[in-house]
């Protein structure tokens, strides 16, 4: 139990929290650290609730739920790959250069941006690929009518 408490901790003219019992991390040393664990675990998240929403979408707009669930995939992983880039960046070289004040301000415009560029990506990923899986279904409905039309056609 003495792990979860914090306790007030010297360090130079201003108080820092660190736990009770190795006394030696600080709130400041882990706020910019994102481990690959945590990019995965931020990934499923994202590719999961994004195909959830695009289904539910396409379902009220009457058009198929699998070409929703396809889209959110895109989607959510466009979003969290932008994600990836911008908020590594922003921890690894942005935020240890600048007072913490800047910090929040900096982390909602990066944020931001990461969420809108993901966004018009993965809309265009998800148009190209829509297009291509459309011609696709169209190619192999041509095909198999050709098929059916040559098998009663024949003598």
């Amino acid at each position: 139990m003495s792990a979860i408490r914090f306790t007030p901790l010297r360090a130079g003219q201003e108080w820092r929290w660190a736990c009770k019992t190795c006394r030696a991390c600080s709130v400041y040393n882990i706020a910019l650290r994102v481990t690959t664990r945590d990019w995965l675990y931020i990934l499923v998240i994202g590719v999961f609730l994004g195909m959830l929403l695009s289904s539910l979408g396409y379902v009220l707009l009457e058009k198929p739920w699998v070409d929703g669930a396809l889209f959110g995939v895109i989607l959510g992983f466009s979003v969290t790959l932008f994600s990836l880039v911008f908020i590594s960046y922003m921890n690894k070289n942005v935020l240890p250069r600048l007072k913490e004040i800047h910090w929040l301000p900096l982390s909602v415009i990066f944020s931001f941006l990461s969420g809108f560029l993901g966004t018009l990506v993965g809309t265009l990923v998800g148009t190209l690929v829509g297009t291509l899986w459309r011609d696709c279904r169209v190619w192999n409905s041509l095909a198999r009518l050709r098929r059916e039309s040559s098998r009663f056609l024949s003598p």
